[in-house]
């Protein structure tokens, strides 16, 4: 007769089953206190550390520094202000609608040159040179 030690069985049922953290090591992972931990630490940024390492002997380098961009930012404003009252809406909408009746003008005059062209059996850019026009106009 054949009799099975119960030892021997448990570790054929646990070499079947898949290995674990938990298994490995009997405990369970703390997923909580990895996590949690480094979110309760003060975040490491690179401008906190030139903050410190600024010196007492920086501070004239600074101010100037500060000086120099107030300076840049009061002629910026200036230059804004100016041209703010230079051109007015109704001014620009009026520069706007030449340039639209331009580009018509000279679309109009290509296509006129385009058919001459083909009348005389010739290319555009002949066309061009024999009206004394430049290519890139």
């Amino acid at each position: 007769m054949l009799t099975v030690n119960s030892s021997d069985s448990e570790s054929q049922d646990t070499s079947k089953t898949l290995k674990t953290p938990s298994t490995l090591t009997g405990k369970r992972p703390s997923l909580v206190s990895r996590s949690s931990s480094k979110l309760r630490r003060p975040f490491k940024s690179p401008l906190h550390s030139m903050r410190q390492n600024a010196s007492i002997e920086d501070k004239p380098l600074l101010l100037d520094e500060v000086r120099c961009l107030e300076e840049k930012l009061e002629v910026l404003n200036k230059q804004i202000k100016e041209l703010s009252e230079e051109y007015c809406e109704e001014e620009l909408q009026e520069h706007i609608d030449k340039l639209h009746e331009y580009n018509e003008i000279k679309d109009v005059g290509q296509l006129l040159i385009g058919k001459l062209a083909e009348i005389d059996g010739t290319t555009t850019k002949a066309m061009y040179q024999e009206f004394g026009l430049d290519l890139e106009d």
